[in-house]
């Protein structure tokens, strides 16, 4: 895992215990926010901490990637990039982001993806990144396409949320879609 990977509006670093605060209280603002995102429960600052314990493990072992997302203009914490469910066989895996509240609607979460996704085609030789959110995820679906993920189809009754069935909308983007782009 990269120590930093530098975008035009973002730094990507890897999830500090210094950024548990500022990640509970990102979810604490917005209410929704983890039920879209697919947690039973919003996380403590506690969580957090452990969670970066087992980080660097988890990504030596290729299960995981979490990534903090930090303004490029004065490094600030303001959401993370988790690249999971890897399929090594296949070469493929998933990407999940956020965004604090405050930080939405400026290009972050774009900018933050498509810097995972340069280093995760190249550095991991990922051949197919998929993307999966909740039929109601607006933000999400509409960023989706812009990056460059086509729609897939939606998966009905996929996941279990919070004790509700949910269908997911799956996303996919190839490496050879990805190339053709950033060579437009």
């Amino acid at each position: 895992m990269p120590d930093r990977l530098v975008g035009e509006r973002v730094v990507l670093r890897p999830l500090a215990a210094a950024d548990a605060q500022a990640y509970a209280r990102a979810f604490r603002e917005d209410d929704q926010m983890g039920r879209l995102l697919g947690v039973e429960e919003e996380p403590t600052e506690a969580e957090v901490a452990r969670r970066v314990e087992g980080a660097a493990e988890r990504a030596r072992l290729g299960r995981g990637v979490q990534f903090a997302v930090c303004t490029a203009d004065d490094d600030a914490f303001v959401g993370e990039v988790v690249l999971h469910t890897f399929a090594w066989k296949h070469l493929r895996c998933e990407i999940g982001f956020w965004v604090a509240p405050a930080m939405r609607g400026r290009g972050l979460a774009r900018d933050a993806i498509r810097r995972t996704l340069e280093w995760a085609f190249a550095d991991l030789a990922i051949e197919r990144m998929e993307m999966a959110t909740t039929t109601d995820n607006e933000p999400t679906r509409g960023l989706a396409p812009r990056i460059g993920f086509t729609e897939e189809g939606v998966q009905r009754k996929r996941n279990l949320e919070r004790g509700v069935r949910v269908d997911m909308v799956v996303f996919g983007l190839l490496a050879s879609e990805w190339a053709q782009a950033r060579g437009a």
